[in-house]
């Protein structure tokens, strides 16, 4: 068995479609698992507890230094099963831990000026049931992720658009993101009517958050604008406010 433990944005979950065709392909049973820095090390402590765990991928998840301590100690529990981990990541926050994650055993894949998808593309695209198909989902985690962009009239800039806003809709929402996965791997499809009904609503909700925006702003600068949002609930749509902003 092996697990993929992602970040939960365009990036890390294109990167994790990736790997699990290829790991599908090859007959593999795999899990996939959501989590961010600062719960990577739960999410660790649960993987722990599999047995018989033949290998564990970690993508797009950089190193939270006020977790890392809790974080290296569930990654020896693990390695000690015999698990092989594999890191995939871009964050400086991880390379700065490269030296301990090798000694460890770790392999790690790094690359800075991209982004997950981007190293996990060139490794594995070639090996993948459908290239042309996972070529849009690499363009899709790279202008997600910032590190590339599509004009408004590529055939991909409303889709990256409308599966930005599905995330963003119920961030917490892990299952809808292992699902997502799953889709672009079985269905070979970028979206369906539940990713375009979620984006809907986002829509909507950033558009009531946006109301009213300009009397809450407390001070603007040339280079800085403070918006005081502490009683309204923003999660997943902060940068999307500062974008209208």
């Amino acid at each position: 068995m092996e697990i993929i433990l992602t970040h939960g944005d365009l990036d890390g979950l294109t990167s994790a479609a990736i790997v699990y065709d290829v790991l599908v392909c090859k007959g593999e049973k795999v899990s996939i698992r959501i989590a961010q820095p600062f719960n990577l090390y739960q999410a660790l402590r649960e993987i722990r507890s599999i047995n018989k765990l033949e290998k564990l991928w970690i993508m797009d998840i950089g190193i939270d230094e006020a977790t890392w301590r809790n974080t290296r100690n569930e990654l020896h529990g693990i390695l000690s099963k015999g698990t092989r981990i594999i890191w995939v990541d871009h964050h400086v926050a991880t390379l700065k831990h490269f030296l301990e994650l090798s000694e460890m055993g770790i392999t790690l894949l790094f690359e800075s000026e991209r982004c997950t998808v981007t190293i996990i593309g060139k490794a594995l695209l070639h090996l993948t049931s459908d290239p042309s198909f996972y070529k849009k989902l690499i363009i899709i985690g790279e202008v997600g992720d910032k590190v590339r962009r599509v004009g408004d009239k590529d055939p991909l800039y409303s889709i990256i658009e409308v599966l930005g806003s599905s995330l963003a809709y119920m961030p917490v929402d892990d299952a809808f993101k292992v699902n997502l996965i799953k889709m672009w791997v079985n269905e070979k499809k970028l979206v369906n009517d539940e990713i375009v009904l979620r984006a809907e609503n986002a829509i909507k909700k950033l558009e009531e958050l946006l109301k009213g925006i300009d009397e809450r702003i407390i001070y603007s600068g040339d280079k800085i604008i403070i918006i005081d949002l502490r009683d309204v609930k923003v999660h997943g749509y902060a940068g999307k406010i500062a974008s209208h902003i």
